[in-house]
């Protein structure tokens, strides 16, 4: 993903599939960075509390659902 279409991202609320479940929770990203060629998010859950960084395969974003 290009720097810009990442930076687009901020700010806006995805799903998180959690690594090997079918468990999704929906969360907000609060930053987007580049390392190693990846792009990675942190995000927040919108209920609850904490943060992660996570690699962008494991969001979903609502106009890409059913792609």
């Amino acid at each position: 993903m290009k720097q810009d279409e990442a930076l687009k991202r901020v700010h806006k609320t995805a799903s998180y599939r959690i690594k090997e479940t079918v468990l999704a929770c929906t969360v907000t990203v609060r930053d987007v960075r580049h390392e190693y060629g990846r792009t990675r998010f942190q995000i927040s859950p919108v209920a609850g509390s904490g943060e992660t960084w996570v690699d962008e395969s494991s969001l979903i974003f609502p106009q890409e659902k059913g792609k």
